[in-house]
């Protein structure tokens, strides 16, 4: 079944009972948020922490309070995408960083001012 969108029904269940239920079922250990769409076909969205601290949503049908799918938000693709770049560009970064450093040393030794045709040193 798709997770996103749901065939309506005449009446929804309380979030709470959403809520109890994924509760219930998987376990929450911290409750981060809940989205309701105006939409009768969506599902509701709920953003936890399991029992094991694993950051994750859930696809609620909010007629039956079926669990239509949970997903540990690091395994998501924009995550998993976003995780990637960060990492990346940290990475490439520290490279530069660490160019800049060592050539900025070097040139740092061997840097000779003249003032007015006297030597000014560095301290």
């Amino acid at each position: 079944s798709d997770r996103l969108y749901i065939s309506p029904q005449d009446t929804a269940f309380p979030i709470q009972a959403q809520i109890d239920n994924l509760n219930e079922e998987v376990g929450i250990s911290r409750l981060h948020g809940v989205l309701v769409f105006d939409d009768p076909t969506r599902s509701t969205v709920i953003e936890f922490n399991d029992t094991d601290k694993v950051r994750s949503f859930a696809w609620i049908n909010p007629y039956t309070k079926e669990i239509l799918g949970v997903s540990a938000r690091h395994e998501m693709p924009m995550q998993m995408i976003r995780h990637f770049m960060v990492n990346f560009c940290l990475e490439r970064w520290e490279q530069s960083l660490s160019n800049y450093q060592r050539i900025g040393q070097l040139s740092y030794l061997s840097r000779d001012y003249s003032c007015g045709g006297r030597a000014v040193s560095e301290v």
